[in-house]
Order: structure tokens, then C-alpha cells, then sequence
């Protein structure tokens, strides 16, 4: 069997032509992930697991949200992409889509919740507007220089109108922890969490 996130019409076709089994898993929001956790757990034959890991990750963002909720909401920006060492073709999240959910867990305000895609290119103009308290921008260990940072502040000081460059409160985390959904996603909500409202953490 394999199992695939998405749409790959190559591996598709190899399977049919070699008579593989395969799963196509669409996580688009949290709900699709819990979805996807049960129904492979019925095609690996594990239901019971399935369902307590689904618990699990539940109670873990219920613990979350609990712990974040005394505080008050921040605006936060996702810079879910960018052309590296500038502020060009700016991408986000939109309000369908688990990043969205993680925010709000998280104790924050997602600046882009109102646009009707779900990964919209913004503009600079309408970043100024809206004004987030935080930027929160993914990462990759393999993008050398723009995993960095040093690198990744000094771009974003060509906002300094920004509050959240003015502030300084421009946070960078592991791409391969946020930016791919499932059974972890508890883990990425907290990530956030701690950057969104360190004092609640005494971080």
C-alpha cells in the first residue's frame, strides 16, 4: 500500500498500471485529519489505535487552548511563503485551513482570516494595513541561508512600519513541523502557542 497527501497523478497511475493499493489522504483542516487518522486505521487494521491517538491529540489541543485563553488575542501574520531574500509573491493562510485552526488554538488573530482562498499571495500595502503584533514565518534546514534567522529579520526590516518588525517580534519555525498535517499537529500548536504568548509559558 501507499499513501499518499494530496493529488499525484504519476504515482496514481503507477500503482492502477501495477496494481498497487493506495490512499489518497486530503488534510485540509483539522477535522479532515482526525477523518483520515480513522479511516487509516481501518485499512491498517488498527481502529482502537487510531481512535485513541485522535483522543490524544484533542485533549492536547484542548490543553492548549485552555492554557492560552486568560491572555489576549494577538494579530499574527503567517508568512507561509515569500521569493527568498525578499518580500516578493508574500503567501499566506486563509481562514479554511488547519494553519488558520492552529492560530486561533494558539491564542492568536490570523491578519488574513477574511479572504476567501485559502492560500492567498498578498501585498505589501495590505500587510500594512492590518498591522500584526507577530510575523511567524516556516522554515527549512535544507534552505541554507533562509533558514537562518539573521537573514530572514533582515528582510523583513524593509517593513519597518510593521509593528511586528518594529518590536522586533519576528519568529521562525521548522517548516517540517508546521507545515505538514497530522498526527503532530498538537505539537505544531504549541510551537505556536509559545511564540504567540511566551509570558503564558514564562518563555
Amino acid at each position: 500500500m501507499i499513501i499518499l497527501q494530496g493529488q499525484f497523478e504519476e504515482m496514481t497511475d503507477f500503482c492502477e498500471q501495477k496494481n498497487i493499493e493506495y490512499i489518497n489522504l486530503h488534510l485540509r483542516n483539522i477535522e479532515e485529519i482526525y477523518h483520515n487518522i480513522k479511516w487509516l486505521g481501518e485499512k491498517l487494521q488498527c481502529p482502537n489505535e487510531a481512535e485513541a491517538l485522535c483522543n490524544q491529540i484533542r485533549e492536547e489541543l484542548e490543553e492548549i487552548r485552555i492554557k492560552v485563553s486568560p491572555a489576549k488575542k494577538k494579530k499574527v501574520f503567517f508568512s507561509l511563503y515569500r521569493t527568498p531574500g525578499t518580500l516578493a509573491s508574500i503567501t499566506t493562510v486563509g481562514p479554511e485551513t488547519y494553519l488558520n485552526e492552529l492560530i486561533n488554538i494558539a491564542g492568536g488573530i490570523n491578519v488574513f482570516d477574511d479572504v476567501k482562498q485559502d492560500y492567498p499571495v498578498i501585498s505589501k500595502e495590505s500587510l500594512l494595513k492590518r498591522q500584526p503584533e507577530i510575523i511567524i514565518e516556516p522554515y527549512s534546514q535544507s534552505n541554507g541561508k533562509t533558514s537562518n534567522e539573521t537573514y530572514v529579520l533582515n528582510d523583513w526590516r524593509d517593513l519597518k512600519r510593521l509593528n511586528a518588525v518594529e518590536n522586533k517580534n519576528i519568529h521562525i519555525v521548522d517548516s517540517d513541523l508546521v507545515l505538514k498535517p497530522g498526527p503532530r499537529v498538537a505539537k505544531a500548536a504549541l510551537v505556536l502557542a509559545k511564540l504567540i504568548h511566551p509570558e503564558v509559558f514564562n518563555e
